[in-house]
C-alpha cells in the first residue's frame, strides 16, 4: 500500500464504519516512515469493527420501493472507500422525497464527478473531508428541481479555475464569468424563486435565490465548498435576501451571486443591513444551508411551512458580535507558535474525544494584532486541536495537541509546533 495514502484511507474507513477519525488519522500521519505500522492499523480496523449500519438501514427502509436503487448504488461503490463514504453521507442526510425518488446512477455520477474535481487542484485537495461532504458533494442547495448540473458545470468551468491558488480566488473567478457565459441575470420577472440552474438558463432570468443556486453549484462543480445563505426578513422589513458563502482558507466568506466585486470576498451591497441582523428574533437571523441534518431548518420564504432543508445560524458572523454561547460554554482563545515562539497562521481543527469536529478556522500570525486569536466556545472537558495533515507546512512534527477547557471565560491556550525530530 502507498504509505502516503494511508492516513487518507484510514480517515475514509473511520467515516465508513462510524468511528472517531482523529486518533487513527494522527497515528497513521505520525508513522508514514513505517508503512507496516500504519497498515496494521488499517487491518485492525477492518477485522475488529462492525459497520455502524443502524441509520443507513433506517433510511433504506424509508426509501420504500427506491431502496433497491440505493442498495445497487452501494454495491457499485463498495470497491472505493471514498465513494462509499460519500454515498452513505448522502443517503443518511437527504430529504425523504429524494430518498424515495433519486436514481442510483444519478448519485454515483454526482459522487464521481465531485471526487474528480476534488483531485484537480492543490487547494481543493486540502479541503477537509467533512467540509467536502457537506458543501461540495451535495446535489442540491434548497428545494430546487433535482438535475445533473454537476457534469455540465464541471466541463464548462474547470478551466476557469485551473490557475487559481485558493478556493476563494476560484469562487471570485466563477462569479466574475459564469453568469455572462450562461446568459442569466437577475429579474423579478423570473418564473419562480427556487429555480434550478437549467430553469434559470432556459429563461435567462432568476431571483437572488436562483442566482445563488447557480453560483453555489458552479463552485461545487470545481471543488469549491459553497452554500446558500439568507435571511427571511431584513430588520428594516424591506424583504428577504439570499446570497452565497464560500470556504476560503479555513473561513466562510460571503459574496453576492452575479455581483462580482474586484475588491474581494466579504463585500456586497447587503453587508451593512446584514450587520444589523437581530439574533434574538428568528425572522431577522441569517441562516446558512446544510445538507447534513441539524437541529434547525433553513427558512424558505417561498415555501414557508417546509422544514426539509437543514441550516446553521450564522448571524453572529455578520453582526460582528461573538458567536452565541450555548449553556455551559466558555470562550477559549488559541495561539499557535513555532519553535522560536513566533505566531503561525495555519488551519486548525478542534475535535471532541470521539473524533467529532467541533470547530475549524485559522490561527493568527505576527501580522495580526497581539490580542487577535482564533476563538471557539467550548464546554469544560478535554478536546484535541490539530493541524490537518494536508495543510501543515515546515515539516512540523507534533500537530495534535490536547486541550483541557476549564469552566472560565477568556482562557488562552498556547500550542507550540516543533520540527520533525524535536522532542
Amino acid at each position: 500500500m502507498n504509505n502516503n495514502l494511508l492516513p487518507r484511507t484510514l480517515a475514509f474507513l473511520c467515516i465508513l464504519y462510524g468511528l472517531p477519525t482523529n486518533s487513527l488519522f494522527q497515528q497513521a500521519s505520525g508513522q508514514q516512515e513505517s508503512g507496516q505500522a500504519a497498515t496494521r492499523l488499517a487491518g485492525e480496523l477492518l477485522s475488529s469493527k462492525t459497520p455502524k449500519t443502524d441509520l443507513l438501514n433506517q433510511r433504506l427502509k424509508e426509501a420504500g420501493n427506491n431502496a433497491a436503487q440505493l442498495r445497487l448504488a452501494l454495491e457499485k461503490c463498495k470497491s472505493s472507500d471514498e465513494e462509499t463514504a460519500c454515498l452513505r453521507f448522502l443517503i443518511e442526510n437527504m430529504p425523504k422525497e429524494d430518498l424515495q425518488t433519486l436514481q442510483g446512477e444519478f448519485l454515483i455520477k454526482n459522487i464521481r464527478t465531485a471526487l474528480q474535481a476534488r483531485s484537480d487542484n492543490a487547494w481543493s485537495r486540502k479541503i477537509p473531508f467533512d467540509v467536502f461532504l457537506n458543501d461540495v458533494l451535495p446535489y442540491a442547495s434548497v428545494n430546487e428541481k433535482r438535475e445533473d448540473w454537476r457534469t455540465d458545470f464541471y466541463k464548462r468551468f474547470k478551466d476557469l479555475v485551473k490557475n487559481c491558488q485558493t478556493s476563494g480566488e476560484a469562487a471570485q473567478e466563477l462569479n466574475r464569468q459564469i453568469f455572462q457565459i450562461l446568459q442569466v441575470k437577475y429579474s423579478t420577472q423570473r418564473k419562480k424563486p427556487d429555480q434550478s440552474p437549467s430553469e434559470s438558463m432556459e429563461s435567462g432570468l432568476a431571483s437572488c435565490t436562483g442566482l445563488s443556486v447557480i453560483l453555489t453549484d458552479a463552485c461545487r462543480s470545481v471543488g469549491v465548498p459553497a452554500r446558500v445563505v439568507g435571511t427571511p426578513l431584513w430588520v428594516n422589513k424591506r424583504g428577504n435576501h439570499t446570497w452565497v458563502e464560500v470556504w476560503d482558507e479555513g473561513h466562510w466568506k460571503f459574496t453576492g451571486a452575479c455581483e462580482y466585486n474586484s475588491s474581494g470576498l466579504n463585500r456586497g451591497w447587503f453587508a451593512g443591513i446584514a450587520s444589523q441582523a437581530d439574533s434574538d428574533q428568528m425572522i431577522h437571523r441569517i441562516y446558512a444551508t446544510s445538507f447534513k441534518k441539524t437541529d434547525q431548518h433553513f427558512p424558505m420564504v417561498w415555501k414557508r411551512q417546509s422544514k426539509e432543508v437543514p441550516s446553521v445560524d450564522v448571524t453572529w458572523r455578520y453582526t460582528g458580535k461573538p458567536k452565541p454561547k450555548a449553556a455551559g460554554e466558555f470562550t477559549v482563545a488559541i495561539r499557535l507558535v513555532n519553535q522560536v515562539g513566533q505566531r503561525v497562521k495555519l488551519p486548525i481543527l478542534i475535535t471532541a474525544p470521539n473524533g467529532q469536529t467541533i470547530a475549524s478556522g485559522t490561527t493568527r500570525d505576527e501580522s495580526n494584532d497581539a490580542n487577535d486569536f482564533f476563538e471557539v466556545n467550548l464546554k469544560p472537558g478535554s478536546y484535541n486541536a490539530s493541524i490537518p495533515s494536508p495543510s501543515r507546512s515546515g515539516n512540523y512534527g507534533k500537530t495534535t495537541f490536547p486541550i483541557v477547557v476549564k469552566p472560565e471565560d477568556n482562557q488562552i491556550h498556547q500550542l507550540q509546533l516543533r520540527k520533525d525530530g524535536q522532542k
